[in-house]
C-alpha cells in the first residue's frame, strides 16, 4: 500500500484505531499492578522471563489452533522473518527485554505513580528518534500538544515523590525504560512495513524468552511462581499487557507514527493513579485532577496536529 502523503489530520479520520490505542494504553497500565503483586514472590528478572515465556506459549497455542481450523485472515497468519529483518527482530527483543526488566526493577524502589509517570516519557524519545532516523516531521500544533502533555505528566508526579533516598533510583530506571521503549517502537515501525502485528509480537516474545533464559539461570532465580495467585498475575501480565495491548499498539503502526502512538501512553499516569487509588487507597488530590485536564488538552492538540514522512519513507506494503 502506497501512501505518498502520509499524515494524521484528525481523530475523526481513524476513530476505531484511536479507540484501540486507548484500550491498549489501559491494558498496559495494568502491568504495574501485576508486576508489583508478583514481586512479593519472585524477582524482577523472573517476572520478565515469565512474561515473555507465557506470552510465547499462548501465541504458539493460538497459531496451532488457527492452523487446525484454517482461519481465513491474512493478517493473523504467522510469517517467517526474512534474512534482512532478523537483526531488527533481535534488536527489538533486546530492547523489549530491557524495557520490561527496567520497569519491574524500578518498582522495587519507587511508587507505581512515579514509575508510570517517568516510564511514560516515551514520546520525548520516540519523537526525537523519529526525527533523527525516520525523517518524520511534526507540526507546531503536534509539538505544542506533546509539550503540554509532558508538563502535565511532570506535575502529576510532584505529590507522588517519596522521601526515601532510593526513590530517585527507581525513577531513573523507569525513565531508562521509556528510552528503550521508544527505541523499540522505532524498530517496530520499520518491521511493521513488511510484517503483520502478530508476526512481530510472536518472534519478539520468543526471542526475548530465549535471551532471558540463560540470564535467569545464571542468576539462580526460580523460573516460575509457586502460588496460584502469582501465577494468575503472570498470566494476566502476559495475556492482557503483553499480547492484547501490544497487538493493538503494533497494529496501529500501520496508520500512526511511533511518536503519535506513544503520546497516547501519557494517559498511563492518570490510569495508574486511579488504579492505585482503587487498589491501594492512594488519595487523588486537586493537583492530580488539574493535571488530568492538562494532559487531555495536550492529547487533543497533538491528535489534531499533523505527522508526515518524507517521500522516500512512505512506501509500505500490506502485511
Amino acid at each position: 500500500m502506497l501512501r505518498s502523503n502520509w499524515q494524521i489530520s484528525s481523530v475523526k479520520q481513524f476513530p476505531l484505531e484511536i479507540i484501540l490505542v486507548i484500550v491498549g494504553v489501559f491494558l498496559l497500565s495494568l502491568s504495574h499492578l501485576f508486576v508489583r503483586f508478583s514481586e512479593q514472590e519472585i524477582s524482577p528478572v523472573t517476572i520478565t522471563f515469565d512474561r515473555f515465556f507465557v506470552s510465547t506459549a499462548i501465541l504458539t497455542l493460538g497459531y496451532f489452533v488457527q492452523s487446525l481450523i484454517k482461519f481465513p485472515v491474512a493478517e493473523s497468519s504467522l510469517q517467517r522473518p526474512t534474512r534482512q529483518a532478523i537483526p531488527l527482530f533481535i534488536i527489538s527483543s533486546i530492547l523489549g527485554s530491557l524495557t520490561a526488566g527496567l520497569l519491574a526493577l524500578s518498582l522495587l524502589y519507587t511508587s507505581i505513580a512515579n514509575a508510570s509517570t517517568f516510564s511514560s516519557c516515551t514520546p520525548i524519545f520516540a519523537t526525537l528518534g523519529g526525527w533523527l532516523f525516520l525523517k518524520q516531521n511534526f507540526s507546531s500544533r503536534f509539538l505544542l500538544g506533546m509539550a503540554i502533555v509532558i508538563c502535565g505528566s511532570i506535575l502529576i508526579s510532584i505529590e507522588g515523590f517519596q522521601e526515601s533516598s532510593l526513590t530517585w533510583i527507581g525513577d531513573l530506571l523507569a525513565l531508562l525504560s521509556a528510552l528503550t521503549y521508544a527505541a523499540n517502537y522505532l524498530v517496530r515501525e520499520k518491521l511493521r512495513v513488511d510484517f503483520s502485528s502478530g508476526t512481530i509480537l510472536y518472534w519478539y516474545c520468543l526471542c526475548s524468552s530465549l535471551l532471558l533464559f540463560p540470564i535467569t539461570l545464571v542468576m539462580g532465580n526460580q523460573f516460575f511462581p509457586r502460588s496460584l495467585s502469582v501465577w494468575l498475575a503472570i498470566v494476566g501480565l502476559s495475556l492482557f499487557c503483553q499480547i492484547i495491548a501490544q497487538m493493538f499498539m503494533i497494529n496501529s503502526l500501520k496508520k500512526f507514527s511511533s511518536g503519535y502512538i506513544t503520546l497516547f501512553q501519557k494517559l498511563g499516569p492518570i490510569i495508574s493513579a486511579c488504579l492505585a487509588w482503587l487498589f491501594f487507597g492512594e488519595v487523588l488530590s486537586l493537583l492530580n485532577g488539574l493535571c488530568v485536564g492538562i494532559i487531555v488538552l495536550g492529547i487533543y492538540l497533538a491528535s489534531t496536529g499533523r505527522v508526515s514522512k518524507s517521500e522516500e519513507k512512505t512506501h509500505e506494503t500490506t502485511a
